[in-house]
């Protein structure tokens, strides 16, 4: 699969990721609540990922802005080794613990948890678009849970997917908990 059929398809997953997003009228009792003490709320999820994806957005823009016409859309697209591990624990099938600077620190959301997830997808979508020609098999950020590890850009945008899509499926389950509040 080339870079540019890769991008299309994750333009589309994120498209779908802010729908999704975008479809939920919940209130604040519903972000709020959990099925059990020890599990997350539809509002913590919103809160998990918006920790871990809002930190790799500035620096993916600043490089995208000083090195736009650099990289060749028609490439083969692939992740690195480190990239694919991660990739994996974080995504759908995956159960990876949870770093520290990642875990929600509150449970009185309102809907803008919501608003800033979707307003983090069409920031993703944003970067995406101006990838096509950016060198993002080389280019790396770190990653803010440990500096030392470095991604590049393919890896970045697959990890975002998969754990926004991990995240979502949570949210789907949630909501159709037969306990899970009316309003």
């Amino acid at each position: 699969m080339t870079t540019r059929e890769r991008l299309d398809r994750l333009r589309e997953e994120f498209w779908k990721l802010a729908d999704e997003a975008r479809a939920l009228d919940l209130s604040p009792a519903q972000l709020a609540w959990k099925p059990q003490p020890d599990r997350w709320s539809v509002g913590q999820i919103f809160e998990h990922l918006a920790l871990t994806g809002d930190p790799y957005l500035p620096k993916m823009r600043s490089l995208l802005d000083a090195h736009a016409g650099e990289g060749d859309p028609d490439l083969p697209y692939r992740n690195t080794f480190l990239g694919r591990f991660i990739i994996k624990a974080a995504g759908p099938d995956g159960n990876a613990p949870v770093p520290k600077i990642f875990l929600p620190t509150r449970n009185d959301h309102d809907a803008r948890v919501v608003d800033a997830f979707v307003a983090q997808q069409e920031t993703i979508l944003d970067l995406i678009a101006r990838s096509y020609d950016a060198p993002i098999l080389r280019l790396k950020v770190a990653s803010p849970a440990a500096k030392f590890l470095k991604f590049t850009f393919a890896d970045v945008y697959m990890l975002l997917a998969g754990h926004g899509r991990h995240h979502l499926n949570q949210v789907r389950a949630l909501t159709a908990d037969p306990g899970f509040p009316a309003a």
